[in-house]
């Protein structure tokens, strides 16, 4: 059956108005003017990239729908890729969604030539059956750039008939390579009619010096765009869009101050307020006895609480499959019919707590409301979970698991209990591993081999498996760290020496020669 994760997205209908943001719209005035001039410039053929920063819940992705609004008014078609946070992604993943969404267009160019399908066959292998085989006797950055050139080519023919946006959100969880991918096409794109647009949270970005330096050089081609605050005048206006009657005496000074301003956290206090019905009717109301602690995880754990039972617990598991999942398969661990999961996540999208993300699908409306779900749960309930997922997951895709190597290997390291379940974690690591090296993605390739190490020494024996996952991990250590890639080859000299495998010694060696 397909997966429902990999279909083209289908997004609700938004209310525009002529030539405008859609309504109740606030603040931004600044950044919709960046918008509204990047947008001009990629239809004139001048690609922009445009990037919105900022914390949790500050309306980073609100803004890029207001930016697909604008484009759609200016006759621009928008693809959206989705970075994924909770691990299990294959590697060049929010790209592969826009990819494919391109090639799904019933107007969009055919994948020609067909060394061209054969390049990006490597990430899409339902092209596999238009490509010719790709050569394989070149280097490994040779292959890496062939990739990325052909993927701009692809845009760039495409947006030649129908200028495009490309919104990437959450770029904070993406690969090392979709990043590299991004870099890669804000620099050949600046003479095509598509305009680029990316969200991430800055503090989660830094955290890795690695992904810090680059999104660094990113920036130099980009427009960037950090979001502050809602000021309090702006607060008024959100409750004056959401209050029935005369909003209650002193809320609007009350809300901004519990709130800072954020607009999630500002959405989460009106939608509690609203449900208890204490927003209308200008009764004076104090905050003080609804104050989130320090964030907003009062007010989303406050919007969580007017769900039934039933929908929590498949809110529950929909966390511990990441920020989007698949109804089939939140349907699948929990036994319910295709028309029962849909009514309990309709409660759900009914209260903001999730949104359409393709046919049959759900996302969270925002990180901290599946961080709320997830960081509730017992530790034993939480790995019982994450069991429960990889064995529906193989259960839906048993014909073919390719597609989910990474999201297999994520869900059963999480959720192992028995040996039985440490080696499934190791053997979907090794696989992802591969599967993201053979796109080139090392960095990916790198964690997976890393956690199948671990795991094969919590096993203890098996000394010639430890040993050829070394070799595995100092091979694509090769390409990011040579130092690493040395003390990989080093383990496996000394465990092959000690199991008395005289060529397996000798061939590493000359590994360590190499590197």
């Amino acid at each position: 059956m397909a997966n429902p994760r990999f279909m083209p997205l289908v997004r609700k209908p938004v209310e525009r108005q002529p030539d405008g943001p859609t309504r109740h719209f606030v603040g931004r005035t600044h950044e919709l003017g960046e918008v509204r001039a990047a947008i001009d410039d990629a239809r004139a053929g001048r690609g922009r990239l445009v990037l919105f920063t900022g914390e949790p819940g500050i309306g980073k992705t609100r803004l890029a729908d207001e930016a697909e609004t604008l484009a759609a008014v200016k006759g621009m078609r928008a693809r959206w890729g989705r970075c994924w946070e909770g691990g299990g992604a294959p590697a060049h993943w929010p790209w592969i969604q826009v990819i494919r969404e391109v090639i799904a267009e019933s107007n969009a160019p055919p994948v020609r030539p067909r060394n061209l399908a054969a390049e990006i066959a490597r990430i899409l292998p339902e092209l596999a059956s238009q490509a010719c085989e790709p050569e394989t006797h070149i280097n490994a950055e040779a292959a890496r750039f062939r990739l990325f050139d052909s993927v701009a080519t692809l845009l760039k023919e495409a947006a030649r008939a129908h200028p495009m946006v490309i919104i990437l959100d959450d770029l904070h969880d993406a690969d090392m390579a979709s990043l590299q991918m991004l870099q890669f096409l804000a620099r050949v794109l600046h003479n095509a009619h598509v305009l680029i647009i990316g969200t991430y949270r800055e503090a989660e970005m830094r955290r890795s010096t690695e992904r810090s330096a680059l999104m660094d050089e990113i920036v130099r081609d980009a427009v960037p765009l950090p979001l502050a605050a809602l000021t309090e005048s702006e607060v008024g206006d959100l409750v004056a869009g959401r209050a029935t009657g005369a909003p209650a005496s002193g809320i609007v000074a009350e809300l901004h101050r519990a709130t800072a301003g954020n607009p999630l956290f500002v959405d989460g206090v009106l939608r509690a307020l609203a449900a208890e019905g204490r927003l209308g009717g200008g009764a004076c109301i104090d905050l003080a006895g609804f104050t989130l602690p320090d964030s907003v995880r009062g007010a989303v754990r406050r919007r969580l609480g007017l769900l039934s039972a039933a929908a929590r617990a498949v809110l529950t598991t929909a966390a511990v499959i990441g920020q989007e999942s698949a109804h089939a398969l939140v349907a699948q661990v929990h036994g319910h019919a295709a028309d029962t999961l849909a009514a309990l996540m309709g409660e759900a999208a009914a209260m903001g707590i999730v949104g359409v993300a393709g046919p049959s699908s759900s996302r969270f409306t925002h990180p901290l409301l599946r961080e709320a779900l997830y960081d509730d749960l017992e530790a034993g309930e939480r790995t019982r979970l994450h069991r429960q997922v990889a064995a529906a997951l193989e259960s839906l895709h048993r014909a073919n698991v390719t597609p989910c190597l990474a999201e297999l290997a994520h869900h059963w390291r999480a959720g192992a209990e028995a040996p039985e379940d440490i080696e499934k974690a190791i053997d979907y690591a090794i696989r992802a591993g591969d599967a993201a090296s053979a796109v080139f993605a090392y960095e990916g390739a790198t964690g997976h081999f890393r956690v199948a190490v671990e795991l094969a020494a919590q096993q203890g024996g098996n000394l010639l498996r430890r040993a050829e996952l070394f070799v595995r991990l100092g091979a694509v250590t090769t390409h990011l760290d040579s130092v690493d890639s040395i003390t990989c080859f080093e383990n496996a000299l000394a465990m092959f020496e000690q199991l008395g495998l005289a060529e397996r010694a000798i061939h590493c060696r000359a590994k360590l020669a190499a590197v």
